[in-house]
């Protein structure tokens, strides 16, 4: 079961290790953005660092439905960014901030909060909204059955059609509390509505797979999560006395109500309690409730206060820790005061410093505003500073507010101004005039009495007094003034439309003139100064700027000013800013774009109104780095609204996983499971613009398991101001197969039909008119283009042209044409003397790729293509190019082992011709493993990281019981590093820790020569060099001797393969091997628990990263019948084209032998003197 949660996690993840296991808690809340029906939504997932995990992703899918019939938009949250101070994700372990957890490579117990945000816009109100999020899987508890086995899932409900603009509670409190055993404890959620409802709680069960409920283990239950417990609904606290260490998993349901008693919503906050071994177990506790009230208000008990509306109050609450050397202090993790009770304060204060610090007093003071919540809660927590685990207590405090008869604050008015008379506490309000006492008649200077909200308009500056009919509790009368001061006008200019993302002068002219105004803009992100009367504007789009002017007598008033963008295309100048040569001439070109992403390490977020069911990262079948890979439900990519009517096509390129392809992320997308691009002017409508058939991608298909690239033209109805564009995939599909991926999109724009051209300076160019012309410049030269598009809208961009002196180089050659391995020497000089740079490519065959006169080795036949760069470090670039034909095949390298001799006349001397170790022909099985030659070793791969206990691939893995893998070996790669074809009699895995078991049966080894560049299938046909055998494993160089020794003729691509078969055994976890990540796809492997690997046809993943191999190899003994061999002078010689002829001069004679491989092509030379005496 462990393995297909593990699974599951990665599909959903599209991850290639696992973090299945390990997730302690989480919880879904809201916020209301002010935008009708927009919401802020969060997720929080918490995620434990004990045992080997890795991250979470870096976004995530959650699901929404509702009871009212409405569409479900989809929802993906990404994680929040970090900012100075506040990492993402976050280390929230409970230790001292000196010792490290966990998360940061120490040993103490860590957690980290991964917290992920979007906006969504929902369709219309609705009682409810649910909204889900769950992931696999749980970490080890101990009072739930299941335990690593159980699916994460928590939901939160809105009541936006009783309250449209709510936001959710949220919980404060340390996300994962850390407590002792065999002590009493006492935890506070310490949740806060940012509205004031009124919150409940309640214990309920966790929740596993599809929402089920799990079931406790004997002993524990629901509302029994931990033993010993106590719980209080209305402030969530539980008191408890856990005996035992261990996880402990409790869920909040925290409802929230409004003022009439109608839920608004609510939200599950899952957690566990984990119970740990600390050295310090004696945590602070909190005395006898609170003491020293002062001020208004009386306390009704033990942690709880009742005041009016606008009175104030300071209570102190007493902390103290038996552990004298412990020192307390306040633990803003846990202490939610500041955001539950705006405005409060709280002091410090030690009884018996310095003899003691281990007492503590918080002084909690706080003056009620009007409406605040009837039932506002807030905590206090304190922490005992004992490391490395902290300890920690809290203390909750409730506050219940009485409603008083409360009037508006103070209002000031000018000219024709009105004043906005409120009055709150009580439900019939009656003005009074204060000087008189007597009733404010209704007329033209006050629109209504009684009444709660009237509207005021004296001619003069008055007094007023309001008496509402609250006849219990608090004050039922308050007082307030409306001011007449002197009238002005402030008079906004600056509206205009920009073509560009340019600046502009905005400002206000006040009438009368003079010193005193102050001044306050909107959106002063944009502003050069927000506070002063003409800012400078740099909008990047349609911005309204609303100026606040007050006049010296404290009357406000307001204009605004409109500052229209049409936003221009995204312009990129061929080739920007450049070096010339003197006297070379270079193209110019204008590249636009209104949309363009190639998902280099994520998306853009300003180019992307909705990106769902997809996820960034590498794609199973490599392309262009990263891509976007769709991997969840709800499939769908759409952009911002962009201006295209000045553009030309959609580009971009697209891969879908078909009936070749498989791995994780790579499944095959069935028939009916299309893509469609479509477009809409409205973001409701959307038309078809194409529809992309899966089996296109099909073996047979036009684009068989390739990317491929597509320029479609923009539709005449979608070339609009305001057109956005979407990749959608239909049918029914999997939420985490079926899959397919998008990379380099761009909508390209430009084209003389859709922009006119205006170059500056004329001078050099072909022609200033074109977007493209040729350039010549004598000197240094700055180009603008005014680009105006048809509607007359122009944008400027420049680039510098530098010209610098220049020269010519001579580059030359030893040899045109040679034979595998062997060298060439190159030269390259200048005309002019100086210091220069040099670069020569392919720089892998160079001694020295960065010199002048380096030299290369030749290991691929063919026509090899040299090319030599110099720059003088002015700027000045020459480039030119030389060729090496290379032959296919290895010089021999002959010896005559028979000495020169001395013989009668009529005898003869029988040659002994060795033709030394060599390159096999072929690719296959050596008849012997005996070597001609010294064996060597060679280490293919730099260590850049390594495979965990969990993750793939693994030549030594046992999480799952046996396991098959294939790693591809380039020969370029193998050339480079000196081997260029022989007997391969070694094959050796480094293992840098052993984690279970140590023993794999039947491990065998298979070989093979391949043309295929990326691994993405299983090789098939190849040579098994290592039987079947039972290997026991140790830490450090693991060499497998081989049965056959294989040889290679180091032209072909090397594939190695080996499998194992563990499945009467029980599995464990994966030895630590290091690998190096290769710029191809050059593993493939499967892992099982239940089938043979060896005989698999299909597999559980791909990668670029491939364990470091070590081999041992050494030359093989040629084929003499691979060779031609010529012996001059052709006199008294048996035969002169054989390999060992009998030599019998009648002279003294030398014998020279030509012997060339079979292509005719590389050749060596010996030769033997005989001398004759008669």
């Amino acid at each position: 079961m462990k393995k297909v949660l593990l699974i599951i996690t990665i599909l959903l993840s599209s991850f290639s290790s696992s973090y299945a296991s390990h997730i302690p808690g989480g919880n879904v809340t809201w916020e209301c953005t002010g935008n009708p029906n927009e919401f802020l939504m969060t997720v929080k997932v918490y995620l434990s660092c004990s045992g080997i995990t890795s991250a979470l992703p870096t976004s995530i899918n959650a699901s929404i439905t509702n009871t009212c019939g409405l569409t479900n938009p989809a929802l993906l949250l990404n994680l929040i960014p970090s900012t100075p101070g506040n990492p993402s994700p976050a280390d929230v372990s409970q230790i001292c901030k000196d010792d490290s957890s966990m998360c940061d490579g120490g040993s103490l117990p860590g957690v980290m909060e991964y917290t992920y945000q979007t906006i969504i816009t929902l369709p219309d109100t609705c009682d409810s909204w649910n909204f889900v999020y769950s992931i696999c899987c749980r970490d080890q508890s101990d009072n739930l059955t299941g335990t690593t086995s159980n699916t994460f899932y928590v939901n939160s409900q809105m009541n936006s059609g009783t309250a449209p603009c709510d936001a959710s509670p949220y919980v404060t409190a340390n996300a994962i509390p850390y407590v002792c055993a065999g002590v009493p404890q006492t935890y506070c959620p310490a949740a806060i509505d940012p509205d004031g409802d009124s919150l409940y709680y309640s214990l309920v069960s966790p929740m596993g797979a599809t929402g089920t409920p799990i079931v406790h283990i004997g002993g524990y239950g629901a509302t029994t999560p931990l033993q010993n417990l106590t719980f209080d609904p209305v402030t969530g606290c539980i008191v408890f006395n856990q005996p035992n260490l261990g996880n402990y998993v409790v869920t909040y349901k925290i409802e929230a109500f409004d003022a009439a008693g109608n839920q608004t919503g609510f939200i599950y906050h899952d957690f566990q309690v984990e119970v740990v071994n600390n050295p310090n177990c004696l945590p602070p506790v909190p005395l006898i409730g609170v003491t020293n009230h002062t001020g208004s208000g009386i306390v009704t008990g033990n942690n709880t206060i009742e005041i009016c509306e606008g009175q104030n109050f300071c209570i102190d609450i007493e902390f103290s820790d038996l552990d004298v050397g412990d020192t307390l202090v306040i633990d803003s993790s846990n202490t939610n005061v500041f955001a539950a009770m705006p405005g409060a304060t709280i002091t410090l204060n030690y009884p018996y410093a310095p003899d003691s610090l281990n007492h503590l007093t918080l002084t909690v003071c706080w003056n009620v505003p009007v409406g605040a919540s009837p039932n506002t809660q807030a905590s206090v927590g304190v922490t005992d500073g004992s490391c490395p685990i902290e300890n920690l207590a809290t203390f909750p405090i409730i506050v219940n507010v009485i409603n008083a008869t409360v009037a508006n604050p103070p209002i000031i008015i000018c000219g024709p101004q009105t004043a906005q008379m409120t009055a709150n506490g009580g439900s019939s309000f009656t003005w009074f005039y204060t000087a008189t006492g007597t009733l404010v008649p209704v007329g033209p200077e006050f629109s209504c009495n009684p009444c709660a909200n009237p509207i005021a308009t004296p001619l003069i500056s008055t007094n007023y007094y309001v008496v509402s009919n609250l006849s219990v509790g608090c004050n039922n009368t308050d007082s307030t003034s409306v001011t007449v001061v002197p009238d002005f006008m402030p008079t906004a200019y600056g509206d205009t439309l920009l073509c560009d993302f340019l600046t502009k002068q905005i400002g206000v002219n006040v009438t009368p003139p003079g010193a005193g105004y102050n001044y306050s803009w909107t959106n002063a992100g944009s502003l050069s100064n927000d506070t002063i009367n003409n800012p400078i504007a740099s909008p990047t789009q349609t911005t309204s700027y609303i100026t606040t002017v007050t006049s010296p007598f404290g009357c406000v008033k307001e204009d605004t000013v409109i500052v229209s963008v049409n936003p221009p295309p995204s312009v990129t100048l061929v080739p920007g800013d450049t070096v010339l040569c003197q006297g070379e001439t270079i193209q110019f070109d204008v590249s636009l774009t209104a949309v363009e992403d190639d998902f280099t390490g994520t998306f853009d977020p300003l180019v992307w109104s909705n990106v769902s069911g997809a996820t960034v990262g590498t794609p199973c079948i490599p392309f262009n780095g990263t891509a976007l890979n769709f991997n969840s439900a709800n499939r769908e990519l759409n952009t911002a609204a962009a201006n295209v009517t000045s553009c030309t096509t959609i580009d971009f390129c697209m891969f879908v996983a078909n009936s070749s392809s498989s791995g994780v992320g790579c499944e095959n997308a069935d028939l009916g499971e299309d893509i469609e691009l479509n477009y809409s002017i409205n973001g409701t409508t959307w038309i078809n613009i194409a529809t992309y058939l899966t089996g296109d991608w099909d073996a047979g298909g036009p684009y068989a398991n390739s990317w491929q690239c597509f320029s479609i033209p923009i539709p005449p109805g979608a070339a609009t101001a305001n057109t956005m564009f979407q990749w959608k995939q239909i049918g029914f599909y999997g939420a985490t197969i079926d899959n397919w991926a998008l990379d380099d999109i761009a909508i390209m724009c430009g084209g003389n039909n859709n922009y006119s051209y205006q170059w500056n300076p004329a001078t050099g160019l072909t022609n200033d008119t074109l977007n493209n012309p040729v350039a010549t410049p004598t000197t240094t030269t700055a180009y603008t283009v005014t680009l105006t598009d048809t509607g007359g809208c122009s944008v400027d961009r420049t680039q510098t042209i530098t010209i610098v002196p220049t020269y010519t180089i001579t580059p030359t050659q030893t040899d045109t044409a040679v034979c595998l391995a062997q060298t060439v020497g190159f030269t390259v000089t200048e005309s002019i003397a100086g210091a220069y740079n040099y670069s020569w490519s392919p720089a892998g065959i160079f001694n020295n790729a960065t010199i002048s006169n380096p030299t290369a080795t030749f290991n691929t036949p063919g026509n090899n293509m040299i090319i030599v760069t110099v720059d003088n470090n002015g700027g000045c670039t020459k480039v030119d190019t030389l060729y090496v034909n290379v032959a296919a095949a290895v010089i021999p390298n002959i010896t005559i082992l028979t000495p020169d001799s001395l013989i009668d006349c009529g005898d003869s001397v029988l040659v002994d011709l060795d033709l030394g170790g060599g390159v096999p022909a072929t690719c296959g099985a050596s008849a012997t493993n005996s070597c001609s030659g010294p064996a060597t070793q060679l280490t293919a791969g730099t260590a850049v990281g390594a495979n965990t206990s969990t993750s793939w691939p693994a030549p030594y893995g046992n999480f799952y019981k046996n396991a098959k893998h294939q790693f591809l070996f380039t020969a370029a790669e193998l050339n480079t590093m000196g081997f260029n074809g022989g007997k391969i009699t070694e094959i050796a895995w480094e293992i840098t820790q052993i984690n279970g078991t140590t023993a794999y049966n039947s491990y065998q080894i298979s070989m093979g020569c391949t043309q295929t560049t990326n691994l993405t299938t299983w090789e098939t046909g190849l040579t098994q060099v290592f039987n079947p055998a039972t290997v026991n494993i140790m830490v450090g160089m693991n060499v497998h001797a081989l049965d056959v020794a294989y040889e290679w003729d180091g032209i072909s691509n090397l594939v190695i393969e080996i499998c194992y078969d563990n499945l009467a055994s029980a599995f464990t976890n994966n030895s630590i091997t290091p690998w190096a990540t290769t710029t191809f796809t050059s593993s493939i492997w499967y892992r099982s628990d239940a089938t043979l690997a060896c005989p698999t046809t299909t597999n559980s993943g791909t990668g670029t990263d491939r364990p470091i191999t070590s081999f041992t190899w050494c030359p093989t003994i040629p084929d003499p019948a691979n060779f031609t061999y010529n012996w001059t002078p052709n006199i008294d010689i048996t035969t002169a084209n054989i390999q060992n002829p009998q030599l019998h001069p009648s002279v003294p004679t030398t014998y020279l032998v030509t012997v060339m491989d079979i292509t005719g092509s590389c050749f060596d030379t010996d030769s033997i003197a005989i001398d004759v005496q008669c």
